[in-house]
C-alpha cells in the first residue's frame, strides 16, 4: 500500500553513520576501476582556486549549516494590467489585439568568477597529526590544515599539488635527519615541502607505487616506515628498499588491518576479524588467535602503558595483556567501564597513561581502579554534531592527544583543554553520481545521500526520507525518485512511495524517465515497472525478462528507449522490443549505460566502449569519445557533454556544435567522473568520486 510522509514534521535529518564501513575503507569496497596514470597537472593556470581552500575554523559543527533547509525558490507572480473601459460615445472600429509578446526569461546568474572550483568536504577525516604548530587532517574531500594559534585552516586539493582529492594518513617522520611530514593518498605517497608549500613523490624516499594507501606509521628509532601495502610493506629510509609481510607466505593475521602501529621496535597489525599479529625488528611473525588464546578475534587497536602492560580494544571488551596472560574486561565483569562493546581506540600518552576511545566518549583509564579519571562525550562536552563517532587517537610528542571523527572535523588536548577544528561550508559527501536541476531552481545531489542546495551551493538539506538513485519532474513540477523497489512522488510537502505492497517487482529500480502525458517509467536491475495513472505495471525475470539489466531510460516523442546490458530496446507495458543489439557494427558495444537525445531526435547511445548516434534505423560511432560512458548531458543549443572511465581514455568530452574536446580524467580531482549536468546559468557540473574513497563536485563558470 502507500505509504504517505508529511515532511513537514520531519525536515530534521536522520543520523546515518555506518561505521563500519568507514573503519575499513580498503576492504570490503567494489571500484568500479582502478586508474593507474600518472598525474599530468591540474589544469590551465588560470584556472582560480576553490573558495573553499582557505577557510576559518567555525565553532559550530559543519552539518549544522550543511542540513539547514535551502529556501524555497519563490515563483514570481505578474499583475496582469487591467483593461480600459469601451468608450460609449461614437463606437470606434474593432481593432484586432497587438499579440504579446512573452519576455525572454533572464539567465540565473551566479556569484563566482569564471573559472573552475573544487567544492568536497573536509570533515569526513581519515586519520590526523600534530606538524609545526598545526593539526594536519587528510580526508576524503583534501587534506586540511588547522593552524593551532589563529585557527585558521586550509584544504589543500589538487589545486595545490596533491595528486588526488582522496587522502588517508599521514604521518610525520625524520627524513635524512629532518621531520617531514608524509600523506598517503589514493594515488599514493607524498612529502610535503614547508619552505616552498609544495608536494613531492614518495619516490623521494624510495615509494614510488601509486596505490592507495589507507595507514602508515613512522618507527623513527629504526629509521623505518610501515604501510599497509601488498599486506604489510617496512620501508627502510636508510637504504630505500622495501620488505613485505604477507598473510600467505609470513603468517600475518589477514592481508587489511584495522591499523597499522608501532610499539618499540615491534610492528602490531589487529584485524577486524582474524586476531592480531606482532612482527618484531628481526622480521619474526607471532600471531594471536582465539585458537592459540587470544578471547576476541576482533582487535582494532593495541597499545603499552607505562608498567609494561598491553592493552587492546576488542569488539567484547577491552584486552589486558600481561606477563603472557590476556584478560578479557567485558560489560558485565566491569559495567562501570564497557556499556556495551569494548574500545575500538587505545593509546597511550607520553606520560604512560592509557586513553580509551568508545564510540563517541573519550575516556583516561586509571589502570589501577579500571575505571575513567575523565570522561568526554564528543557531542555534550567538545562541541561535535549529533552522532559524531571517534576514528582515531592519536599521542602527539608534546603530551597532548589528537582525535579525529569519521564525519565531523577533529580535535587536539593539550593537557587542559579541548580544541574543536571543522570546516564550514562543505558539501553533504564526497561522492557523487547523479544532479538533477527542477524547475524551482533546485539542484538535487545524489551520492552518499540525497541533498538538495542551489546554484550558489551555500547550504545543503538533506531529503532524509529517500535515498534516491535517480530524480525526475513531471509537467506539474512533482519530483519523482527511485531506489531499490520503492519509487516515490514528492510534491514539495508529501512524499508518497509506492514499493513491492503495491505491485512493484522486488529488483533495483535505478533509473526514471517520465513520459509528456505523464507516464513513468523506471528500470533497474533486471526489469522494470510502468506507472500510468492508477495502472502499475512491473516487469521482472519472472514476467520473461532476459536482457540482464536496464541501466538507462529515455522517453522520445511518447517511445520509452531503454539500454540494457544486452542492447537497446523500447518498451510497452509488459511487452519491449529490442532495437539494437550486438549484431551492430558501428554501436561500440551493446552494453549501453547512458542516453540522451539532441533536437532533431538523433538519439546518443552511451556504451561501455564509447559513444554512438542513431536515428532511422542507421547507427554511427563517435570516435572522438572513447571510454565507459557514465553521463550525457545535452543542452537546448545541442552542445553535448560526456563523462568517461577509462584506464587510457576516462574523461570529461564536450561537443560544442562543431567540434569536440578532451580533458583526460587526471586533470580533475580524481579519476572516477561519474555525472555530468549543465545547469540554467551555464555552468557545467561534474560530479566524481566513490564510496568512502574520495571526490567532489568540479565546477566549470563559463
Amino acid at each position: 500500500m502507500n505509504r504517505i510522509i508529511d515532511l513537514s514534521d520531519r525536515l530534521d535529518d536522520l543520523a546515518f553513520y555506518w561505521r563500519s564501513v568507514f573503519r575499513r575503507l580498503g576492504a570490503g569496497v567494489a571500484l568500479t576501476a582502478v586508474f593507474l596514470l600518472a598525474a599530468c597537472g591540474g589544469g590551465d593556470e588560470t584556472v582560480n582556486e576553490a573558495p573553499i581552500t582557505s577557510e576559518v575554523v567555525e565553532d559550530a559543527p559543519a552539518e549544522e549549516a550543511a542540513e539547514e533547509a535551502v529556501e524555497e525558490v519563490a515563483e514570481e507572480v505578474v499583475e496582469e494590467p487591467t483593461e480600459a473601459p469601451e468608450p460609449t460615445a461614437e463606437p470606434e472600429p474593432t481593432v484586432e489585439p497587438t499579440p504579446t509578446v512573452e519576455p525572454t526569461p533572464e539567465k540565473p546568474t551566479v556569484s563566482f568568477a569564471s573559472g573552475e572550483y573544487i567544492f568536497s568536504n573536509g570533515n569526513k577525516v581519515r586519520d590526523v597529526a600534530l606538524f609545526e604548530n598545526a593539526v594536519w587532517a587528510p580526508s576524503t574531500g583534501g587534506l586540511v590544515r588547522y593552524d593551532l594559534a589563529s585557527g585558521e585552516s586550509r584544504k589543500y586539493t589538487t589545486f595545490d599539488g596533491l595528486p588526488n582529492i582522496g587522502t588517508f594518513s599521514v604521518e610525520v617522520c625524520p627524513i635524512d635527519g629532518v621531520e617531514r611530514l608524509l600523506v598517503g593518498t589514493r594515488d599514493g605517497l607524498i612529502l610535503y615541502d614547508a619552505a616552498s608549500d609544495s608536494w613531492e613523490s614518495g619516490e623521494a624516499i624510495g615509494f614510488g607505487d601509486d596505490d592507495a594507501i589507507h595507514e602508515m606509521r613512522c618507527d623513527a628509532a629504526n629509521n623505518r616506515l610501515a604501510l599497509e601495502h601488498d599486506d604489510l610493506s617496512i620501508l627502510d629510509l636508510s637504504s630505500k628498499t622495501l620488505t613485505h609481510f604477507t598473510e600467505d607466505d609470513d603468517g600475518l593475521a589477514w592481508f587489511a588491518a584495522e591499523q597499522v602501529i608501532v610499539i618499540g621496535a615491534d610492528i602490531w597489525w589487529p584485524t577486524d576479524f582474524k586476531g592480531v599479529s606482532r612482527v618484531s625488528l628481526d622480521g619474526a611473525v607471532q600471531t594471536f588467535t582465539e585458537e592459540s588464546g587470544l578471547p576476541d578475534d576482533n582487535v582494532s587497536d593495541v597499545a603499552l602503558d607505562a608498567n609494561g602492560v598491553y592493552w587492546m580494544g576488542a569488539s567484547d571488551g577491552l584486552l589486558q595483556w600481561q606477563d603472557g596472560v590476556f584478560t578479557l574486561l567485558t560489560r558485565d565483569s566491569h559495567p562501570d567501564l564497557i556499556d556495551f562493546f569494548g574500545p575500538d581506540h587505545v593509546e597511550t600518552a607520553v606520560d604512560g597513561s592509557v586513553w580509551l576511545g568508545f564510540n563517541s566518549d573519550v575516556c583516561q583509564l586509571d589502570t589501577a581502579t579500571l575505571t575513567c579519571t575523565q570522561l568526554w562525550d564528543l557531542e555534550d562536552d567538545l562541541g561535535f554534531a549529533d552522532g559524531a563517532s571517534i576514528a582515531h587517537l592519536e599521542a602527539t610528542a608534546d603530551g597532548g592527544m589528537l582525535l579525529h571523527t569519521f564525519d565531523e572535523g577533529a580535535g587536539y588536548y593539550n593537557g587542559s583543554d579541548w580544541t574543536i577544528f571543522v570546516l564550514g561550508e562543505q558539501t553533504p559527501s564526497n561522492f557523487f553520481y547523479e544532479f538533477f536541476e527542477a524547475s524551482d531552481g533546485t539542484i538535487w545531489t545524489v551520492g552518499d545521500g540525497t541533498h538538495r542546495t542551489d546554484l550558489e551551493m551555500t547550504s545543503y538539506e538533506r531529503f532524509s526520507d529517500f535515498w534516491a538513485d535517480d530524480i525526475a519532474e513531471d509537467a506539474d513540477g512533482n519530483i519523482w525518485l527511485v531506489n531499490g523497489s520503492r519509487i516515490g512522488t514528492f510534491s514539495g510537502q508529501q512524499l508518497v512511495i509506492l514499493d513491492d505492497e503495491d505491485g512493484i517487482q522486488p529488483f533495483s529500480h535505478e533509473d526514471i524517465a517520465i513520459a509528456d502525458d505523464g507516464t513513468v517509467y523506471a528500470v533497474g536491475s533486471y526489469g522494470y515497472t510502468i506507472l500510468q495513472g492508477e495502472s502499475i505495471v512491473s516487469v521482472g525475470e519472472e514476467q520473461g525478462w532476459d536482457l540482464g539489466s536496464l541501466r538507462d531510460v529515455l522517453v522520445v516523442d511518447g517511445v520509452a528507449y531503454a539500454g540494457t546490458a544486452n542492447g537497446l530496446v523500447t518498451l510497452d507495458g509488459e511487452a519491449w522490443t529490442v532495437v539494437l543489439d550486438e549484431t551492430f557494427v558501428e554501436l561500440p558495444d551493446d552494453n549501453i549505460g547512458a542516453l540522451n537525445v539532441l533536437s532533431d531526435g538523433t538519439l546518443l547511445l552511451g556504451t561501455i566502449d564509447g559513444l554512438a548516434m542513431f536515428k532511422d534505423g542507421v547507427v554511427t560511432a563517435v570516435p572522438e569519445v572513447l571510454g565507459s560512458v557514465q553521463d550525457i548531458f545535452v543542452t537546448d543549443d545541442d552542445q553535448i557533454h560526456v563523462v568517461t572511465i577509462d584506464f587510457s581514455d576516462g574523461g570529461y568530452y564536450h561537443f560544442d556544435g562543431t567540434s569536440w574536446t578532451y580533458r583526460p580524467d587526471t586533470e580533475f580531482p580524481m579519476e572516477s567522473l561519474r555525472t555530468v549536468m549543465v545547469d540554467a546559468a551555464g555552468t557545467v557540473w561534474i560530479g566524481l568520486g566513490d564510496t568512502g574513497l574520495g571526490g567532489a563536485i568540479y565546477r566549470i563558470v563559463p
